[in-house]
């Protein structure tokens, strides 16, 4: 008797442990998926328009932040590898705002994956969700991707230090004469027109300018240059300024891009290098072809901005 009367408490006091250990909140979670991002044109007016040569854009990630109807604290989800389906364990209903930052990969370098700041963040409101259902972020395009849309900022915040697109339209091209404007529409990134500067076997290193001298006069500005390249060779971008008011004029390298196989798109943060000049007002942007394994090979440019916010 005195056995089953011991069975019978360690059944009560297993269930009460059990009830104990169960989790609050809920177990099944919703989904937010997206698959893509792309830049293009605010519909306001509010940027300078060039054209397609604007658009051009590799953003892959994106950090995703919540705001739940009747909470008032923001809800960082984190930030995930594009395309994404994002798990979200939540009782909540509706998610009354929700923004989504595009992420880019600094320097052309994986595992530097930063919100790119000239980018604005994609905001949405209102979106319904609903345990063990998903909820897409955008809209859908006709290949059944859903998309976000995405636009620089505004040029009152955002400063165009200097632009090259190579097209036809314009009389002259923003870099020294040994870069050829071609025309050839079926290979441009964008657009009908792009830059090639050619380097043969026998030439071991080459170096062009954007020609003008650009200005920036506060030290705590974000500096980037983007481009879309496709080069045979490794290409290095750099500076070229006074390290001192009044002193010699140095050369230093930013990043080292190496050759593909097709246009790539890149941006480059001058920031470290600047400093280098003491944030020198003062500086060209700099392009110097490495030709280590001595090959005849071109080098094509399009779609070149240098910005600072």
């Amino acid at each position: 008797m005195r056995h089953h009367i011991y069975i019978l408490l360690a059944a009560i006091l297993f269930s009460a442990l059990a009830a104990s250990c169960k989790p609050e909140g809920p177990s099944i979670p919703i989904y937010l998926h997206l698959d893509k991002a792309s830049v293009q044109h605010p519909t306001d007016g509010t940027t300078i328009i060039y054209g397609d040569a604007f658009l051009t854009s590799d953003i892959d990630a994106v950090q995703v932040e919540c705001w739940w109807e009747g909470v008032d604290t923001t809800t960082n989800l984190g930030t995930f590898q594009l395309p994404c389906t994002i798990p979200v364990l939540t009782d909540q209903k509706k998610i009354k705002k929700i923004a989504v930052y595009p992420f880019v990969r600094q320097n052309a370098q994986a595992g530097t994956h930063i919100y790119y700041p000239y980018y604005m963040p994609y905001i949405d409101s209102n979106l319904v969700v609903a345990p063990d259902s998903v909820t897409n972020i955008g809209s859908q395009e006709a290949d059944g991707r859903w998309n976000i849309d995405v636009n620089y900022r505004s040029t009152l915040n955002m400063k165009i230090l200097k632009t090259e697109w190579f097209e036809p339209v314009q009389l002259n091209v923003a870099f020294d004469s040994i870069v050829e404007r071609v025309i050839d529409a079926d290979n441009a990134r964008s657009g009908s027109g792009y830059g090639r500067v050619h380097i043969s076997a026998d030439e071991g290193s080459k170096t062009f300018f954007i020609k003008d001298v650009l200005k920036e006069k506060d030290p705590t500005a974000y500096l980037y240059v983007e481009l879309d390249y496709w080069t045979d060779t490794r290409l290095e971008i750099g500076m070229q300024s006074e390290e001192l008011n009044g002193g010699s004029t140095s050369l230093k390298g930013c990043v080292t891009l190496f050759p593909t196989t097709g246009w790539r798109k890149v941006y480059i943060n001058l920031g470290r290098t600047w400093r280098q000049f003491h944030y020198n007002e003062e500086f060209r942007v700099a392009f110097t072809v490495l030709n280590i394994d001595r090959i005849d090979g071109d080098i094509r440019l399009d779609n070149v901005k240098v910005l600072s916010l």
